[in-house]
């Protein structure tokens, strides 16, 4: 993988669990959602 997308994906992945912390699957599907343009339930 090309080393800025790398960066850009860790970036994301470190936002993402400042909000939702201690939450490591949530934040992956999170993610999954978000590049995926789909949906996503949080309960």
């Amino acid at each position: 993988m090309d080393d800025r997308i790398s960066d850009f994906v860790t970036e994301i992945r470190n936002r993402i669990s400042q909000v939702v912390v201690g939450k490591g699957v949530v934040v992956e599907r999170l993610m999954v959602s978000l590049f995926t343009g789909d949906h996503i339930l949080l309960q």
